[in-house]
C-alpha cells in the first residue's frame, strides 16, 4: 500500500507527489493496484473474506465475548490485525472439531492464560471424544435401522413399510421398533 495517497477523483490518484492516471478508483481497482492492505488497516468486510466467515458472525463472535474486542477507527469502524485473524482461525478449527462456542469460549480463555492449561483443556477434550463415540453410535445404529427399512420397502408389494414404521414410533426419536411378524 503507498505510504501516502492525497487525492483520488475522476481516476486521478497523486501518491507521493506522483499523479497516476488509472481509470475509475474504487477499493477494487486499489486493491489490484498496490496488494492487500497492511494488517493493522483491515476492514471487517476483507477480515471476513480472509476467514470465510461472514460479517454478522465476525459482529456476533465479538458481542458474545468470544473474542476480545476489535480496535476500531476514529470513525468507529472495526480494524482486524494478526491477532484478531489468528483468534478466529482458533474458533473455526474448535468448530471443526466439534466444539460449541462456550467450550470455544472457555478454550480460548485457556489459551490466554499464563499458566499451562494442559489438564482443563485435556478434561474438555476427553469429554468431547465421549461425547462423539456417543453420537457415532446413535448414527450406526440409524444408519441400520434405515438400512432395515429399505430392504422392508424393497421386499414389499403392498403398502410402504417406511411410512408404516414411521408412523408407529409415535414421533420419539429415530428408533423404529421391528416386529418379526412380518
Amino acid at each position: 500500500m503507498p505510504t501516502c495517497v492525497r487525492e483520488r477523483t475522476r481516476g486521478w490518484l497523486a501518491i507521493n507527489g506522483r499523479l497516476m492516471h488509472q481509470g475509475p478508483l474504487n477499493n477494487q481497482r486499489l486493491r489490484q493496484l498496490f496488494g492487500t492492505p497492511p494488517m493493522s488497516e483491515i476492514s471487517i468486510g476483507e477480515a471476513a473474506r480472509r476467514t470465510g466467515l461472514s460479517v454478522d458472525t465476525l459482529r456476533y463472535y465479538e458481542k458474545i465475548k468470544l473474542i476480545p474486542r476489535i480496535a476500531r477507527d476514529p470513525g468507529g469502524r472495526l480494524r482486524y490485525d494478526e491477532r484478531d485473524l489468528s483468534q478466529l482461525r482458533f474458533v473455526q478449527r474448535a468448530q471443526r472439531c466439534n466444539f460449541s462456542l462456550a467450550e470455544i469460549a472457555e478454550l480460548m480463555k485457556l489459551r490466554r492464560a499464563e499458566a499451562a492449561p494442559r489438564p482443563q483443556v485435556q478434561q474438555l477434550t476427553e469429554q468431547k471424544l465421549k461425547e462423539i463415540k456417543i453420537r457415532l453410535k446413535d448414527l450406526e445404529r440409524l444408519q441400520q435401522e434405515l438400512e432395515l427399512l429399505l430392504n422392508l420397502c424393497r421386499g414389499t408389494k403392498k403398502g410402504c413399510p417406511i411410512i408404516e414404521r414411521l408412523n408407529s414410533a409415535n414421533g420419539q426419536d429415530y428408533s423404529f421398533v421391528i416386529d418379526s411378524s412380518e
